[in-house]
């Protein structure tokens, strides 16, 4: 099993008040350096496209905009074998794509007899 908790630079617990402005505060702290490192990507792919000589408009959009595309193609191509892979090591959620319309299946989703690691 892979050890999720390594792959975050923040802790997993939640440890603001149990009130909605709470975990608004928690979330977006905890979020901070990932959308600095996207800004990062960002920015390094906007510099790239200046360098390799792309106008301020390909094929009438700006470069910025090119360089967000770039950005985010880059975040899923990182991301979705990780979901891909969170899903296949779920024992649940492997039951739940590999048999579709099972009870037993159904009875699991809500309540799974372990927690998943990262919850």
């Amino acid at each position: 099993m892979m050890d999720w908790a390594s792959l975050f630079l923040h802790d997993l617990d939640f440890s603001g008040p149990p009130t909605l402005t709470g975990m608004f505060t928690v979330t977006y702290v905890k979020a901070l350096p990932y959308t600095a490192i996207f800004l990062a990507a960002w920015a390094l792919i906007l510099g790239g496209l200046r360098l390799c000589g792309a106008g301020e408009m390909i094929c009438d959009v700006r470069r910025g905009t090119w360089a967000l595309k770039f950005s985010m193609l880059l975040h899923h191509v990182i991301i979705a074998p990780l979901a891909l892979y969170s899903i296949w090591e779920d024992p649940v959620m492997r039951q739940l794509f590999s048999c579709f319309g099972c009870e037993e299946a159904a009875a699991h989703m809500n309540r799974a007899p372990a927690a998943p690691l990262a919850a």
